[in-house]
């Protein structure tokens, strides 16, 4: 099979991809979810992606990858179950601001809920390395039905637009754009009869910022942002207060930090799933390939002087993860300033385990 993998040469037809994906991750782990190798996973996993061109660097092969991806990756069309239902929107742009377009996004609520009713909301943003990935995305999406379903709360996820075509802070004006808009159901909710609000609007009183990898890091700098009362362009906004105050959580996982002098970033071996050229590439499109924005804490967190007056934040890292420790290092930062964190490494999962088929249902 391994064999079959190396000669495809970068030609892996839809089934084939669906086939080596499904097989890799369900395959290389034992029942206690143990890795039976970590050397054939990370044999498997430098295959598969060099077979659909992500790890190459070369743009033009990216953008092929790219497409090859979302066309045979199953994207889930609006509707829901007896259990869940979803449903797209667009989100009003915020055009005092300057480039702030209306911005797609997915709502869910469960079956049963009056729109009326006062429940949690998710804000959730998908991984990706800001380039790839999508809300509509079969494994984005099942992750936030499975929160919806367990959580019994409402939730968004937002379509930003991606890398290396809208680099920052096109994705973070994005997803601050829905925060506004949640907040602003939030204020009108104040003053206004609910039986006044537009159809698709519903009650914000308590909000969990939540998203996977690069994800992550955007829930983490909105958290930031709005602590500060600025905006994604570093201009004062005086709505961040009354922002901050509704945002009751951030969980982040194994969230994109920038951080690449780590012991677990140098680890070679470590690299399932987030091979190095495809890493960098990633950091070069959303950055458009400006390397100043390492120091501009609005792309890497953990350059920020202070992360004081943050909400409660919860961060699940990954153990076979090159982002490993800068997690860790996010971890001891807050604690030392006072945020109240938690934390829990899932042992021997890779990045991006939780969107993975053999791990989603756990």
């Amino acid at each position: 099979f391994l064999a079959e993998m190396g000669k495809s040469s970068g030609e892996l037809s839809e089934e084939s991809w669906s086939e080596a994906l499904n097989w890799t991750c369900c395959s290389l782990w034992r029942g206690d979810g143990v890795p039976i190798s970590t050397r054939l996973l990370e044999l498997v996993s430098r295959l598969m992606f060099r077979s659909v061109g992500l790890c190459t660097g070369r743009p033009e092969d990216f953008r092929r990858a790219r497409w090859d991806l979302l066309t045979s990756s199953q994207m889930v069309a609006a509707g829901g179950d007896a259990i869940v239902a979803f449903s797209d929107v667009m989100v009003p742009g915020l055009t005092e601001l300057g480039d702030y377009p209306p911005v797609p996004a997915r709502v869910y609520s469960p079956v049963g809920v009056d729109e009326k009713d006062v429940l949690p909301v998710l804000l959730f943003f998908h991984g990706g390395g800001f380039c790839i990935q999508s809300a509509k995305a079969k494994s984005s999406h099942d992750l936030v039905y499975t929160l919806v379903k367990n959580l019994h709360c409402r939730a968004v996820s937002v379509e930003y637009r991606l890398a290396p075509e809208y680099p920052f802070p096109c994705g973070l004006r994005d997803a601050y754009t829905v925060l506004s808009w949640l907040h602003s159901q939030h204020k009108q909710q104040q003053h206004t009869d609910w039986k006044t609000f537009a159809k698709g609007q519903f009650p914000v009183k308590q909000l969990l910022l939540c998203g996977d990898s690069a994800g992550g890091n955007l829930a983490l700098v909105l958290s930031m942002l709005t602590s500060q009362g600025l905006d994604p362009d570093n201009r004062q906004d005086p709505r961040g207060q009354s922002m901050r105050e509704i945002i009751k959580h951030s969980a982040l996982v194994y969230p994109a930090l920038f951080e690449f002098k780590t012991a677990s970033a140098q680890k070679e071996g470590m690299r399932y799933f987030l091979p190095k050229k495809m890493h960098e590439f990633y950091t070069k499109s959303y950055m458009g390939g400006d390397k100043r924005l390492l120091s501009d804490w609005r792309v890497a967190p953990l350059s920020s002087a202070s992360f004081k007056g943050l909400p409660d934040i919860s961060v699940i890292s990954a153990e076979l993860d090159p982002i490993r420790d800068e997690n860790l290092l996010l971890i001891q930062r807050l604690q030392h300033e006072g945020v109240n964190v938690a934390h829990m490494q899932a042992l021997h999962a890779p990045h991006g385990f939780l969107t993975l088929p053999s791990w989603a249902s756990d």
